[in-house]
Protein backbone atom coordinates (compact mmCIF):
# COMPACT_ATOMS: atom_id res chain seq x y z
CA UNK A 1 0.00 0.00 0.00
CA UNK A 2 1.47 3.30 -0.87
CA UNK A 3 1.96 6.40 1.46
CA UNK A 4 -1.25 7.80 -0.11
CA UNK A 5 -3.53 5.13 0.20
CA UNK A 6 -2.47 4.69 3.71
CA UNK A 7 -3.60 8.90 4.74
CA UNK A 8 -6.66 8.08 2.77
CA UNK A 9 -7.45 4.92 4.68
CA UNK A 10 -6.43 6.65 7.77
CA UNK A 11 -8.27 10.15 7.05
CA UNK A 12 -11.98 7.41 6.30
CA UNK A 13 -11.13 5.85 10.02
CA UNK A 14 -10.65 8.83 11.89
CA UNK A 15 -13.31 11.13 9.77
CA UNK A 16 -16.01 8.27 9.56
CA UNK A 17 -15.63 7.78 13.93
CA UNK A 18 -15.96 11.48 14.67
CA UNK A 19 -19.26 11.93 12.33
CA UNK A 20 -20.90 9.57 13.08
CA UNK A 21 -20.42 9.43 16.75
CA UNK A 22 -21.59 13.27 16.28
CA UNK A 23 -24.39 11.82 14.55
CA UNK A 24 -25.71 9.44 16.64
CA UNK A 25 -24.43 11.20 20.08
CA UNK A 26 -26.06 14.50 19.05
CA UNK A 27 -29.62 14.26 17.54
CA UNK A 28 -29.72 17.68 17.21
CA UNK A 29 -26.93 18.19 15.05
CA UNK A 30 -28.25 15.05 12.74
CA UNK A 31 -30.19 17.83 10.03
CA UNK A 32 -27.43 20.33 9.76
CA UNK A 33 -24.62 17.61 9.19
CA UNK A 34 -27.04 15.44 6.44
CA UNK A 35 -29.92 17.49 4.77
CA UNK A 36 -29.20 19.08 1.75
CA UNK A 37 -27.65 22.26 1.21
CA UNK A 38 -25.70 21.69 4.72
CA UNK A 39 -22.58 20.76 6.04
CA UNK A 40 -21.68 17.25 4.61
CA UNK A 41 -23.11 18.18 1.11
CA UNK A 42 -21.58 21.78 1.13
CA UNK A 43 -18.12 20.52 2.10
CA UNK A 44 -18.38 17.92 -0.54
CA UNK A 45 -19.59 20.13 -3.44
CA UNK A 46 -17.34 22.40 -2.48
CA UNK A 47 -14.27 19.85 -2.56
CA UNK A 48 -15.38 18.82 -6.08
CA UNK A 49 -15.00 22.71 -7.15
CA UNK A 50 -11.59 22.96 -6.14
CA UNK A 51 -10.52 19.68 -7.50
CA UNK A 52 -11.96 20.37 -10.66
CA UNK A 53 -10.58 23.52 -10.92
CA UNK A 54 -7.06 22.63 -10.01
CA UNK A 55 -6.84 19.01 -12.25
CA UNK A 56 -7.70 21.35 -15.33
CA UNK A 57 -5.00 24.03 -14.36
CA UNK A 58 -2.51 21.63 -13.84
CA UNK A 59 -3.40 19.15 -16.59
CA UNK A 60 -3.35 22.08 -18.79
CA UNK A 61 0.10 23.30 -17.96
CA UNK A 62 1.56 19.59 -18.68
CA UNK A 63 -0.48 19.48 -21.61
CA UNK A 64 2.59 18.99 -23.95
CA UNK A 65 3.96 16.00 -22.01
CA UNK A 66 1.01 14.39 -20.55
CA UNK A 67 1.50 10.84 -21.86
CA UNK A 68 -1.69 9.37 -20.52
CA UNK A 69 -5.01 10.70 -21.30
CA UNK A 70 -6.75 9.08 -18.83
CA UNK A 71 -5.56 11.29 -15.92
CA UNK A 72 -8.69 13.38 -17.25
CA UNK A 73 -10.74 11.36 -15.40
CA UNK A 74 -9.65 13.06 -12.62
CA UNK A 75 -11.29 16.79 -13.41
CA UNK A 76 -14.46 15.04 -15.63
CA UNK A 77 -15.07 13.00 -12.66
CA UNK A 78 -14.82 15.92 -9.67
CA UNK A 79 -17.02 18.16 -12.73
CA UNK A 80 -19.93 16.06 -12.45
CA UNK A 81 -19.79 15.34 -8.97
CA UNK A 82 -20.31 19.28 -8.21
CA UNK A 83 -22.97 19.06 -10.24
CA UNK A 84 -24.63 16.39 -8.93
CA UNK A 85 -24.00 17.91 -5.75
CA UNK A 86 -25.65 21.52 -6.31
CA UNK A 87 -28.56 19.91 -7.87
CA UNK A 88 -28.28 20.67 -11.39
CA UNK A 89 -32.10 20.45 -12.09
CA UNK A 90 -32.49 23.54 -9.55
CA UNK A 91 -30.30 25.74 -11.56
CA UNK A 92 -31.23 24.95 -15.04
CA UNK A 93 -35.23 24.99 -14.55
CA UNK A 94 -38.02 27.09 -12.48
CA UNK A 95 -39.80 23.41 -12.26
CA UNK A 96 -38.48 20.28 -11.63
CA UNK A 97 -38.78 18.00 -14.94
CA UNK A 98 -40.50 14.47 -13.58
CA UNK A 99 -39.96 11.40 -15.50
CA UNK A 100 -41.87 8.30 -14.37
CA UNK A 101 -42.90 10.14 -11.44
CA UNK A 102 -39.53 10.76 -10.61
CA UNK A 103 -38.34 14.84 -10.26
CA UNK A 104 -34.82 15.09 -12.02
CA UNK A 105 -33.14 17.48 -9.55
CA UNK A 106 -29.34 15.62 -10.26
CA UNK A 107 -27.50 12.96 -12.03
CA UNK A 108 -28.51 9.92 -9.07
CA UNK A 109 -32.41 10.52 -9.90
CA UNK A 110 -31.94 9.00 -13.68
CA UNK A 111 -31.44 5.58 -11.09
CA UNK A 112 -34.20 5.59 -9.99
CA UNK A 113 -35.88 6.30 -13.59
CA UNK A 114 -34.46 3.00 -14.52
CA UNK A 115 -35.56 1.08 -11.13
CA UNK A 116 -39.20 2.61 -12.39
CA UNK A 117 -38.55 0.97 -15.92
CA UNK A 118 -38.01 -2.37 -14.36
CA UNK A 119 -41.47 -2.48 -12.94
CA UNK A 120 -42.64 -2.11 -17.03
CA UNK A 121 -41.45 -5.43 -18.41
CA UNK A 122 -41.36 -4.35 -22.40
CA UNK A 123 -39.70 -1.29 -21.54
CA UNK A 124 -37.37 -3.52 -19.46
CA UNK A 125 -36.29 -5.24 -21.87
CA UNK A 126 -35.53 -3.07 -24.31
CA UNK A 127 -33.24 -1.03 -21.64
CA UNK A 128 -31.73 -4.27 -20.95
CA UNK A 129 -30.76 -5.32 -24.77
CA UNK A 130 -29.34 -1.34 -25.33
CA UNK A 131 -27.29 -2.00 -21.59
CA UNK A 132 -25.80 -5.07 -23.21
CA UNK A 133 -24.60 -3.34 -26.08
CA UNK A 134 -23.09 -0.33 -23.77
CA UNK A 135 -21.39 -3.41 -22.52
CA UNK A 136 -20.19 -4.60 -25.29
CA UNK A 137 -19.33 -1.87 -27.39
CA UNK A 138 -17.77 -0.51 -24.03
CA UNK A 139 -15.54 -4.09 -23.86
CA UNK A 140 -14.35 -3.59 -27.29
CA UNK A 141 -12.78 -0.08 -26.60
CA UNK A 142 -11.02 -1.45 -23.32
CA UNK A 143 -9.54 -4.36 -25.72
CA UNK A 144 -8.56 -1.71 -28.30
CA UNK A 145 -6.64 -0.10 -25.69
CA UNK A 146 -5.87 -2.31 -23.65
CA UNK A 147 -2.64 -1.54 -22.99
CA UNK A 148 -2.50 2.34 -22.57
CA UNK A 149 -5.13 1.07 -19.87
CA UNK A 150 -3.43 -1.09 -18.20
CA UNK A 151 -0.87 1.53 -17.54
CA UNK A 152 -3.40 4.01 -16.35
CA UNK A 153 -5.17 1.83 -13.71
CA UNK A 154 -1.65 1.12 -12.36
CA UNK A 155 -1.18 4.91 -11.15
CA UNK A 156 -2.37 6.13 -8.42
CA UNK A 157 -4.78 9.23 -9.53
CA UNK A 158 -6.60 6.48 -11.46
CA UNK A 159 -6.52 4.13 -8.69
CA UNK A 160 -8.77 7.21 -6.20
CA UNK A 161 -10.55 7.70 -9.19
CA UNK A 162 -12.32 4.02 -9.41
CA UNK A 163 -12.32 4.21 -5.21
CA UNK A 164 -14.30 8.19 -5.82
CA UNK A 165 -16.58 5.75 -8.59
CA UNK A 166 -17.10 2.86 -5.80
CA UNK A 167 -17.83 5.22 -3.27
CA UNK A 168 -20.48 7.06 -5.32
CA UNK A 169 -21.99 3.94 -6.60
CA UNK A 170 -22.44 2.65 -2.80
CA UNK A 171 -24.14 5.98 -1.97
CA UNK A 172 -26.67 5.38 -5.19
CA UNK A 173 -27.75 2.23 -3.97
CA UNK A 174 -28.26 3.62 -0.51
CA UNK A 175 -30.42 6.64 -2.27
CA UNK A 176 -32.64 3.50 -3.55
CA UNK A 177 -33.73 3.06 -0.05
CA UNK A 178 -32.63 -0.20 0.24
CA UNK A 179 -32.01 0.44 4.15
CA UNK A 180 -34.46 2.11 5.94
CA UNK A 181 -32.75 3.41 9.05
CA UNK A 182 -32.21 6.95 9.10
CA UNK A 183 -28.19 5.97 9.78
CA UNK A 184 -28.50 5.42 6.04
CA UNK A 185 -29.12 9.08 5.62
CA UNK A 186 -25.36 9.58 7.33
CA UNK A 187 -23.61 7.17 5.25
CA UNK A 188 -25.10 7.91 2.05
CA UNK A 189 -23.65 11.97 2.61
CA UNK A 190 -20.80 10.23 4.19
CA UNK A 191 -20.19 8.21 1.03
CA UNK A 192 -20.60 10.92 -1.15
CA UNK A 193 -18.34 13.00 0.73
CA UNK A 194 -15.50 10.31 1.04
CA UNK A 195 -15.54 10.45 -3.12
CA UNK A 196 -14.88 13.52 -3.40
CA UNK A 197 -12.22 13.52 -1.13
CA UNK A 198 -10.78 10.36 -3.10
CA UNK A 199 -10.32 13.18 -6.05
CA UNK A 200 -8.65 15.81 -3.85
CA UNK A 201 -6.01 12.66 -3.14
CA UNK A 202 -6.03 11.52 -6.85
CA UNK A 203 -5.54 15.34 -7.31
CA UNK A 204 -2.43 15.21 -5.61
CA UNK A 205 -0.78 12.22 -6.71
CA UNK A 206 -1.31 13.66 -10.35
CA UNK A 207 1.14 16.60 -9.03
CA UNK A 208 3.42 14.43 -7.92
CA UNK A 209 3.18 12.04 -11.40
CA UNK A 210 6.65 12.24 -13.02
CA UNK A 211 8.61 15.45 -14.31
CA UNK A 212 8.29 15.67 -17.85
CA UNK A 213 12.00 14.51 -18.13
CA UNK A 214 11.11 11.25 -16.71
CA UNK A 215 7.49 10.68 -18.84
CA UNK A 216 9.85 10.38 -21.98
CA UNK A 217 10.50 6.61 -20.17
CA UNK A 218 8.64 3.54 -21.34
CA UNK A 219 5.53 3.94 -19.92
CA UNK A 220 5.47 0.53 -18.24
CA UNK A 221 8.64 1.23 -16.40
CA UNK A 222 7.92 4.62 -15.08
CA UNK A 223 4.20 3.12 -13.74
CA UNK A 224 6.30 0.67 -11.61
CA UNK A 225 8.89 3.51 -10.54
CA UNK A 226 5.99 6.02 -9.55
CA UNK A 227 3.10 3.07 -7.75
Amino acid sequence: MTNSLRKFCSFCGISFGLLAAIYLVIPALRKPLVREDNLLEMATALLYLAVTVLAIKHLLRMRATLKLPAFWLVPILSGLGFIEEVSFGRMFFNELPVVLGVKIDAIHDFLRVFVALGSQSEVFHLVLGVGVLIVMFGALLILCFWQSLAVALRTQPIIFSMLCLAFVGCASILDLGVISHHFAVFLEEYLEFLAAVALLFAYRCLKEYPAPAAIHEPATATAAKFI
